[in-house]
């Protein structure tokens, strides 16, 4: 109904520039929402990512070092959100293995936004899981169950 009433309006009251309280997208009408734009903290969902965290310089890099400490001291580390279905995929396929993997779990941190941005700076994007084995980068949730299939995972583990 809202949409049907937003299309009967005319387009010049709607038009870009306009102060009006409507937005155009794919030629309709939406009153009552912001116009779009761009916004150079947010990128495609594609990185995982939807904002950039607003943490303070200082809390940041030591934020990022108790990362990379978690990183550097066990041999799996997995980044991770307790519902995410590819978090658990990869989980069931070290398990699976016998590999002992330590987990993060961000969505229950209020830092977790932030490590998110951490881990985009680390490895390129910020989304889960984001799993190392022995320090390294080896993706996420579908690379660790085709390396867990190949047995590539097991040979990272265990060298």
């Amino acid at each position: 109904m809202l949409l049907a009433a937003a299309a009967a309006l005319s387009a010049p009251a709607f038009a870009a520039g306009s102060k009006s309280s409507a937005a155009h997208y794919a030629g309709v009408a939406f009153v009552g929402l912001p116009p779009m734009s761009t916004n150079a903290g947010q990128m495609s969902l594609r990185t995982g990512m939807r904002s950039m965290s607003t943490t303070p310089v200082s809390m940041s890099a030591d934020l990022e070092a108790m990362v990379q400490e978690k990183i550097k001291s066990n041999k799996a580390m997995m980044f991770c959100k307790t519902q995410c279905p590819f978090c658990v995929k990869a989980k069931k396929a070290m398990d699976d293995l016998g590999i002992t993997v330590e987990v993060m779990n961000l969505d229950n941190m209020e830092e977790g936004p932030a490590i998110q941005d951490i881990m985009l700076k680390m490895t390129g994007g910020r989304s889960v899981p984001r799993v190392f084995i022995n320090g390294q980068f080896i993706g996420g949730g579908d690379d660790t169950v085709a390396k867990a299939a190949s047995g590539e995972l097991i040979k990272l583990y265990n060298a």
